[in-house]
């Protein structure tokens, strides 16, 4: 699946790092999360930040560029 969709995740990683709103983010990254397969998939935390959504997409981005 990564493979085969590793354009999409990446064009949907850039549009959340894009976006200005907290509330837009936080909806591009659960949905991005739920294409991820099981073991990259993140529990989400209740309270989410620009912050947290930063890091979690560096960290995604290592894993796929």
């Amino acid at each position: 699946m990564i493979l085969r969709d590793r354009t999409r995740l990446l064009k949907i990683m850039q549009e959340c790092m894009e976006a200005k709103e907290i509330d837009k983010r936080a909806t591009l990254l659960q949905y991005l999360n739920n294409l991820l397969p099981l073991e990259y998939r993140t529990q989400m935390p209740n309270l989410i930040t620009n912050k947290w959504i930063d890091n979690y997409l560096y960290s995604l981005e290592e894993k796929f560029v």
